[in-house]
């Protein structure tokens, strides 16, 4: 048996538990993305926050939206993504319902990948608190548009901040998020 990973973190986690099997890294890769980087208005106090990702308790949507009541300002977020825990959506509807006047959300499910584009351009950051990610294909569309990405310290996506690209935070510390 041969085993395919994905980045380095893989092949260290197959080795350790089947070593006396070939392990083959082949990253993932998305296809390519055009660049329009096109720059959204950005108004003080005001913020366009898109998260893209299954609904899955892996994708912590439910994390990003208790983080969201503690931000200042007006809030718009959209989530995009295939409901696949429909008790977990209604975890987070119920965050969701409690937001005050200045957080608004649309959920929009499922989208076409050649829609993706445009979605990610009305926004102003994209933001994904994931528990795990071996590529993180939402976040390398993001940051192909020139888009700044909130997202946990799980992902290969490191040392962000640097390199003006955004944010790769520690989900023991969830108060960064809303900071």
């Amino acid at each position: 048996t041969r085993f395919h990973a994905t980045d380095d973190e893989e092949v260290k986690d197959i080795s350790n538990h089947f070593p006396e099997n070939p392990v083959s890294l082949a990253p993932s890769f998305s296809e390519t993305v055009p660049a329009r980087r096109v720059a959204l208005k950005k108004e003080s106090g005001t913020l366009a926050v898109l998260f893209i990702g299954r609904i899955h308790p892996i994708k912590n949507l439910d994390f990003l939206l208790k983080a969201l009541p503690e931000v200042n300002g007006t809030i718009q977020l959209t989530i995009v993504g295939v409901l696949e825990q429909p008790s977990y959506w209604n975890d987070c509807q119920e965050i969701i319902n409690s937001f005050p006047s200045t957080i608004r959300t649309n959920y929009i499910g499922e989208i076409p990948h050649d829609q993706l584009s445009a979605i990610i351009n009305d926004h102003h950051i994209l933001a994904l608190p994931t528990q795990g990610e071996n590529f993180g294909h939402a976040i390398f569309e993001a940051l192909s548009e020139g888009k700044p990405v909130l997202i946990s310290d799980q992902t290969p996506w490191r040392n962000l901040r640097p390199q003006n690209a955004g944010w790769d935070l520690d989900l023991h510390q969830p108060q960064l998020f809303s900071q």
